[in-house]
């Protein structure tokens, strides 16, 4: 069942305050790992039944507009 109360929803400001630190406090060698742990803290409540991560790392190679991975989850 889907609501409409607000009260339901997650808090994408919370969430993106931890995903600030968590870049902030950290080194990543591999987007695959950045990707990882942005992701695990998507997936801590209970509430996320899908997501979607996608991390992009403009110019990291060369000839290339970009380099990115992608990752998504679903219960």
């Amino acid at each position: 069942m889907q609501s409409d109360d607000v009260s339901d929803a997650y808090n994408y400001k919370i969430l993106t305050k931890k995903i600030i630190v968590l870049v902030e406090n950290n080194r990543f060698n591999l987007l695959e790992k950045l990707a990882n742990d942005v992701m695990r803290l998507i997936t801590e409540s209970d509430a996320v039944i899908s997501a979607q991560v996608i991390i992009d790392k403009p110019h990291a190679l060369r000839f290339a507009d970009s380099v990115a991975i992608e990752l998504n989850f679903s219960k």
